[in-house]
C-alpha cells in the first residue's frame, strides 16, 4: 500500500491496528496452550503402577484429552524443536539430561518431586517407567522446557510477523499499482495509436475518394457525356500534339473522319431519343475497333474523328472497311426496323518525305485532307471509304 496522503495514512494505521489485534489474539492463545502443555508435562499422571492408586478409570477417561493436547501442541513445537536440534548439534550445548530436556534423575526428578501432587510411590513408578520406556514413546518424568521456550518464541515473533506482513503487502501492492499503471499507460497508448490509425485510414479513404473525384472530373472534361468518346476539346489538343511529334520524328500519322449517313432523317422520322441511341451504339463500336494507340473522338453532331498514329494508309483503310460493315449489322432495340450506315474519309501523311513536310505546316492541313476524303465519300453515294495519301 502506497502512503500518498493523510487519508491513506489513517487507513493504513487502522488496518495495521486491526491486524495487530488479530495477531495478538492468536499469539496469546498459542502461548496459553503451550504453557498448559508445560504444566501437563509436570503433572501428567501416566505411569506404569497407576493401578496401585485405583485410578485407572479416571486415567482412561482423561487420557484422550491429554493426548489431544500433546498432539496439537506438537505441531506448534515442531519449528522450536528443529531450531534447538540445529543449535544443539552445531554447538553441543544441550546434552539430553541437562537442557532443554532432562530425565527423571537429577534436576528433572527433583522438580517433579517438588511440583507433582502424586504420592511418593507413584513418583518412584515414574522413574522406573522412564528408565524402561523406549525413546519413541512419551516418557513421564521427562522434564521438557520446549513448551515454555515455544511460548516465549511466539510472543517474541509477533512484531516480526506484523512488520513482515505489512512489508510484503506494501511491496505487493506497490508492484500491483506499478503493473496497473503500466497497463493503463499501455492501454492509453493503444487507444491513441488506434485513433491515429483510424484518422490515417480516414485520410487515405478521403485521398482515394478525392483521387476518384479528380479522375472522374478529368474524364468528364475530355469525354463527351452522351457517346463516352473523347470530346472536341481533347481532339484539338491531341491532334496538335501528335502532329508535331510525328512530324519531328518523321513518322506516319493517319486521321479517319466518320459521319453517320442521313442522320437528320433519323431524328426527323424516329425522334431525337432514337437518334441519341444511334450515336451511342455507333460510338461504342468505333471505340471498340479503334487501335490500341488510337483515340476515338466525337468531332461534332453525328461526326467522329479517329486519330491513328503510326498506322499506314493500307491498314487504316482495312480498319475503316471493317468498321463500315459492322455498322451495317448494328441493330437498335428501340427501332428494330432502323438500319444505319457511315461514310469514312481516311488521310495519311508520311513525314519521312520532304514533299509532305513542305505541304503540311499545321495539323489543320492534315485534317482538311481527311475532311475532303469524307466529303468525297458522302457526295459519291455514302456508305463508302475514301482513302487519301498526302503528297
Amino acid at each position: 500500500m502506497s502512503i500518498t496522503n493523510g487519508s491513506d495514512q489513517v487507513t493504513y494505521n487502522r488496518q495495521k491496528k486491526e491486524f495487530n489485534s488479530v495477531v495478538d489474539l492468536i499469539v496469546t492463545l498459542v502461548s496459553i496452550t503451550l504453557v498448559m502443555r508445560f504444566v501437563l508435562v509436570i503433572m501428567d499422571p501416566a505411569f506404569t503402577d497407576i493401578k496401585q492408586v485405583g485410578s485407572i478409570e479416571l486415567y482412561s477417561a482423561f487420557r484422550p484429552i491429554i493426548n489431544l493436547l500433546y498432539g496439537s501442541t506438537d505441531v506448534l513445537l515442531t519449528p522450536i524443536n528443529e531450531i534447538i536440534n540445529v543449535i544443539g548439534n552445531a554447538t553441543g550445548l544441550f546434552p539430553n539430561n541437562v537442557f532443554p530436556s532432562m530425565r527423571s534423575e537429577g534436576f528433572g526428578f527433583w522438580l517433579q518431586e517438588r511440583l507433582s501432587p502424586l504420592p511418593p510411590f507413584a513418583k518412584q513408578g515414574i522413574a522406573e517407567y522412564v528408565l524402561n520406556s523406549p525413546p519413541s514413546t512419551w516418557m513421564p518424568g521427562y522434564f521438557n522446557w520446549t513448551a515454555l521456550i515455544g511460548a516465549s518464541f511466539y510472543l517474541g515473533i509477533r512484531p516480526l510477523v506484523t512488520n513482515s506482513y505489512f512489508t510484503i503487502r506494501n511491496w505487493w501492492e506497490n508492484m500491483l499499482i506499478e503493473i496497473l499503471y503500466i497497463k493503463k499507460r499501455r492501454d492509453h497508448y493503444d487507444e491513441i495509436l488506434q485513433r491515429k490509425n483510424l484518422e490515417l485510414q480516414n485520410a487515405l479513404n478521403q485521398g482515394k475518394y478525392l483521387e476518384n473525384e479528380i479522375s472522374q472530373l478529368n474524364t468528364s472534361v475530355v469525354t463527351d457525356e452522351l457517346t463516352k468518346a473523347y470530346n472536341r476539346r481533347f481532339f484539338s489538343e491531341k491532334i496538335r500534339e501528335l502532329f508535331n511529334k510525328h512530324k519531328q520524328a518523321e513518322q506516319i500519322m493517319t486521321i479517319m473522319m466518320v459521319d453517320i449517313d442521313h442522320f437528320k432523317k433519323v431524328n426527323d422520322n424516329y425522334g431525337h431519343l432514337i437518334g441519341d441511341e444511334v450515336l451511342v451504339l455507333v460510338s461504342e463500336l468505333l471505340r471498340r475497333l479503334t487501335p490500341e494507340n488510337g483515340f476515338c473522338c466525337r468531332y461534332g453532331g453525328e461526326e467522329f474523328a479517329i486519330l491513328m498514329p503510326t498506322i499506314s494508309l493500307e491498314q487504316a483503310s482495312s480498319d475503316a472497311e471493317l468498321i463500315r460493315n459492322e455498322v451495317l449489322r448494328l441493330s437498335f432495340p428501340s427501332a428494330p426496323d432502323l438500319k444505319s450506315s457511315i461514310s469514312i474519309g481516311v488521310a495519311t501523311a508520311d513525314f519521312s518525305t520532304m514533299d509532305v513536310k513542305r505541304e503540311l505546316h499545321h495539323y489543320e492541313d492534315l485534317l482538311k485532307f481527311a475532311d475532303d476524303a469524307l466529303y468525297e465519300a458522302k457526295t459519291s453515294g455514302r456508305n463508302k471509304v475514301i482513302p487519301k495519301r498526302v503528297g
